[in-house]
């Protein structure tokens, strides 16, 4: 489920920034009042998410760092990331 939708949100983005560079997409997100607020929608959801990638990370041992990098730079991209690096890599059950 995981890969999927990084797969299809990987062809949308490459789409995206294929008609259209980086920084037109950030100018655009904040051009008017509706764009901006589903900027802020967005940032906001990012925050959680991360919130809960330190968290989860610190239960299950995993590092976090280099997802945390990810999404600063590349947005869902990270956590979509950690999303399936968990799924495919499950943490042991502890012993004893």
């Amino acid at each position: 489920m995981v890969a999927a939708l990084l797969v299809v949100h990987t062809a949308v983005s490459v789409r995206a920034l294929r008609d259209h560079d980086f920084f037109w997409l950030f100018r655009f997100a904040v051009a008017d009042w509706p764009q901006g607020q589903i900027f802020s929608d967005l940032t906001c959801m990012r925050l959680v998410v991360t919130s809960w990638m330190v968290v989860d990370a610190r239960r299950s041992g995993r590092t976090v760092w280099p997802y945390l990098l990810a999404t600063l730079l590349l947005g869902s991209f990270g956590p979509l990331t950690y999303l399936l690096v968990r799924e495919l890599r499950p943490t042991p059950a502890p012993v004893g």
